[in-house]
């Protein structure tokens, strides 16, 4: 009871704890009434403390504390406000945030409070901390009518605030600060409920934006002034850059363009005076930044004297490597001195359409070759009177190709000298090659001949009788050395294609004379006799028919082509009888000869059923023997061996057998493979 007497129901700031307070004597009253102490103890009958009495004065007390602390509760948020508010009326700033921070606490979708917050940052200049507050209580707390137009006109009061910053920095030029004010006006507007964005807003942004893109154009120009022309590109092309980002507030770039079109002049002049002080290659540096702007931006169009300029610094260029050049030939630098022109002529052949013409460069080229000549001819002497014609030719060459590439005064004896060099060289080769055919060694003696027909016209010795003597001397040795090879080589195949003819393969011995007639025939200027072969090949030439035939019938019998063998093997036999092939040793073998040795078993079995057709009987059987030994399964034979031992049977008794049993003895000599062909030889001998 003391504890419920403490409760204040009116003292806001502990409502919080009244209400801890009061749930704890709830449950006190709720453990009192679990133990049943009125049941348990009979006090309805007998009650000296008067427990029930105080009991029930308890529990009205409770529930009355209960209702009121729950109005409060219940209400708690605008009670919190309404504090707030009488310290603000109080000037209590402080003390009546607290209460409005209280209120939002308790419910945060309360706007009354978070408008009177938000107006509080606005009166302390935390414009952005209002304008957020203001943005959230319409977009998320759901105000009340009269809170909500409060708020509105708090976002608009905002809103015109910026705005005003916004002008105020553009005019002081403090454009990033105006963009900053502007961006922040444009959200509030725009996604604020009840506020509408004003034209102001647009053209404030615009202006600033186009205040920065200015700004980048102005430092450019300073840079210009003060010849920081690379530092001036930079901040133009920056501005192009920024009004691209924002095309729809910035709507041209043509001020950019037109100091890009300032900034290629200086280039130019730039360039003009760097020509001037012969800084020929940092001038064409300026001059092509020139160049590439204005191909960039076409507008721009052809800045004049930025053409006419690199011509005149690649000029320049070029002559400088000239005079390098020259200064290298005049110290006798000559490896120098050529690279330095070399390099010039390549510079010349680069930019053809400034530097017309590279006659200078040749004309430098020629003195530094002319040099490098009459140096090759002392060095030549010099290993011409030491004996050494190897080197000395080398130089005396060397000196030629430049007396033939370049246009300078030569030394008449020059050819003379190249003469002597060469000629002990040739000499050498031919020697060498004379030693070459005499050991058969004809592919190098045939390269040696041709080294030195090359190093004859190489050296210009061409009418050296000498020379001409001795070459004359190595082709006999060849050519005859040639001839006895071919005449040894016609008479090995000679040779080869008798021993095939004693083998009695007239078929390749025919080849082997073919091979021989060859010989003589890409070798006729040795006149080579070669009628032997022609004879010895026409004489055989039948015999060579014969056989070429005869492989056609191992090709048939290869490819299982029987029947087609078989007609081959009687043409073979009817052009071996009619051109005597007999007299050359050969013989014809039988079809049932052939196929005895070296058919196949499919060959074997195709040759019974031949015989059968043409009624051998006795192939067939031998045919079928043949089988036999080659353990040919005898289930696949049962019908040849039904047929032939019928006909076989009614031969043999019409040919005066008289003991079939006998008969059948000398066939199958008892075995029992023949089983088949025993039952039809008695089936056919009774019957008939």
């Amino acid at each position: 009871m003391n504890k419920l007497h403490t409760i204040q129901p009116d003292n806001i700031d502990l409502i919080s704890f009244y209400d801890i307070e009061l749930k704890e004597v709830e449950q006190s009253i709720a453990s009192i009434d679990s133990r049943q102490f009125p049941q348990n103890l009979n006090l309805h009958e007998n009650d000296p403390m008067q427990f029930m009495v105080k009991m029930q004065d308890l529990v009205n007390q409770t529930t009355q504390t209960r209702a009121i602390l729950n109005q409060r509760l219940s209400v708690l948020d605008q009670l919190f406000c309404q504090k707030g508010n009488d310290f603000l009326a109080q000037g209590k700033l402080q003390d009546a945030a607290v209460y409005y921070n209280k209120s939002i606490q308790v419910n945060p979708y309360y706007a009354p409070a978070e408008y009177q917050l938000a107006r509080m940052e606005y009166n302390s200049g935390n414009y952005d901390t209002s304008a957020f507050m203001v943005n959230y209580a319409l977009l998320k707390m759901s105000p009340d009518p009269s809170s909500q137009q409060l708020l509105v006109q708090l976002g608009n009061t905002l809103y015109t605030t910026m705005l005003g910053s916004g002008d105020k920095f553009n005019t002081e030029e403090q454009f990033n600060e105006a963009i900053a004010s502007f961006e922040k006006a444009k959200w509030l507007c725009s996604s604020t409920p009840g506020m509408v964005c004003t034209e102001q807003v647009v053209k404030g942004l615009a202006q600033a934006r186009y205040g920065i893109y200015h700004s980048y154009l102005q430092v450019a120009e300073k840079a210009i002034q003060n010849g920081r022309l690379d530092i001036a590109g930079n901040y133009i092309n920056q501005s192009m850059e920024y009004q691209k980002q924002y095309s729809s507030e910035i709507i041209s770039n043509n001020e950019s363009i037109q100091w890009m079109g300032i900034l290629c002049k200086e280039y130019v002049m730039l360039g003009n005076t760097l020509n001037q002080k012969k800084q020929y290659d940092q001038a064409i540096v300026e001059f092509n930044k020139c160049d590439s702007i204005s191909r960039v931006y076409p507008t721009i169009g052809e800045v004049k004297g930025c053409k006419s300029g690199l011509c005149g610094a690649r000029n320049g260029v070029y002559n400088n490597l000239l005079d390098g050049a020259r200064t290298k030939l005049n110290a006798d630098l000559l490896d120098a001195a050529e690279d330095k022109c070399n390099q010039a002529i390549a510079y010349q052949q680069m930019y053809k359409d400034d530097i017309a013409s590279d006659r200078e460069a040749v004309i430098v080229m020629s003195s530094i070759k002319e040099k490098r000549y009459h140096i090759a001819i002392a060095n030549g002497k010099n290993y011409l009177n030491g004996g050494n014609q190897t080197d000395a030719s080398k130089y005396f060459l060397e000196a030629r190709s430049y007396q033939e590439q370049y246009n300078f005064r030569r030394n008449d004896s020059l050819d003379i000298y190249i003469r002597t060099a060469g000629k002990p060289l040739v000499t050498a080769i031919v020697e060498e090659g004379k030693v070459q055919a005499w050991g058969n060694k004809l592919s190098e003696a045939r390269d040696s001949y041709q080294k030195a027909t090359d190093a004859i016209k190489l050296f210009g010795l061409e009418k050296d009788k000498d020379l001409d003597a001795s070459m004359s001397e190595l082709k006999n040795k060849i050519f005859s050395q040639e001839c006895a090879n071919a005449e040894q080589s016609y008479l090995s195949f000679i040779d080869k294609s008798k021993k095939l003819m004693r083998d009695g393969d007239y078929a390749l011995a025919s080849v082997t004379l073919s091979q021989a007639i060859e010989v003589t025939n890409k070798n006729v200027l040795c006149n080579i006799d070669n009628s032997a072969a022609y004879r010895e090949q026409n004489r055989v030439k039948p015999a060579m028919e014969y056989q070429n035939m005869m492989f056609k019938t191992d090709e048939y019998a290869a490819q299982g082509n029987y029947t087609e063998c078989v007609k081959q093997i009687n043409t073979c036999g009817i052009f071996y009888n009619t051109n005597r092939i007999d007299s050359f040793g050969l013989k014809h073998p039988t079809v049932q000869e052939y196929i005895l040795r070296g058919g196949d078993v499919n060959f074997v079995y195709f040759g019974v059923e031949n015989f059968y057709s043409q009624k051998d009987y006795d192939a067939a059987f031998r045919m079928l023997q043949e089988l036999k030994n080659r353990n040919y399964p005898v289930k696949f034979t049962k019908t040849l061996q039904t047929q032939l031992g019928g006909k076989m049977a009614i031969r043999d008794k019409i040919a005066g057998v008289t003991d079939y049993k006998i008969q059948l003895l000398k066939y199958t000599e008892g075995e029992k493979w023949y089983a088949v062909f025993v039952k039809a030889y008695k089936k056919s001998w009774k019957k008939n």
